[in-house]
């Protein structure tokens, strides 16, 4: 049986919780998110690849797996609908309370060259 939600999933959902947005360097920017069904993470696309949304800050700023922080560029009115979606599909996440743990020791485990910090579509890192 595979996973609904892969380890990524977790890490952002972590970072949502625990790491400030990179505000003095915004890095990659959205400006339009998918919203899927109730239940599930609205998602962006960047360079063909589909990421989800595990959370989103009051000032736009999204926690995305496999991705890392990314801007929220678009019609600031849609960040409650955003907001939203993501509070639904969070509750399945929580719900995976080992995975999550697992998650929490990543987080407690890395240090600030961690690879969570870059992702593979550019150069900039999620954090400053």
């Amino acid at each position: 049986m595979t996973a609904k939600y892969d380890d990524s999933c977790f890490d952002a959902l972590t970072r949502l919780a625990y790491d400030p947005p990179p505000i003095t360097c915004p890095g990659l920017t959205v400006s339009v998110i998918r919203i899927r069904l109730p239940g599930a993470f609205p998602e962006v696309i960047i360079k063909d690849r589909i990421y989800p949304v595990i959370g989103v800050t009051a000032t736009g700023w999204l926690s995305t797996a496999r991705l890392g922080w990314c801007l929220f560029t678009g019609d600031p009115t849609a960040l409650a609908q955003i907001a939203r979606a993501c509070n639904a599909a969070q509750q399945e996440l929580i719900k995976e309370g080992d995975k999550l743990k697992a998650a929490l020791a990543r987080y407690a485990a890395r240090d600030d060259a961690s690879p969570d910090t870059i992702h593979s579509d550019t150069d900039q890192g999620g954090r400053p």
